[in-house]
């Protein structure tokens, strides 16, 4: 069931911001995912898709730059 809320989240972006590449999109809504407590990270992806971050994440990642480098740093130790 989770394709349909991303792709949904995907296009709320692009309806705010339409210049950013799907890859910048892409980073925004995977680095501003909420980690799900209780499961390890290879059991739920980049964890729960979040609009409210992923639309304030995307100018933040426009030159492809992650805008939570330290939510990466904790997910890969886990």
């Amino acid at each position: 069931m989770a394709a349909p809320h991303v792709t949904g989240v995907a296009a709320l972006v692009w309806s705010i911001h339409p210049s950013p590449t799907p890859h910048a999109v892409a980073l925004a809504m995977k680095a501003s995912a909420e980690r799900l407590k209780g499961l390890p990270w290879t059991a739920q992806g980049a964890g729960l898709v979040r609009a409210d971050r992923a639309v304030r994440a995307v100018p933040a990642s426009r030159t492809g730059e992650d805008p939570y480098p330290e939510a990466r740093g904790k997910q890969e130790l886990a």
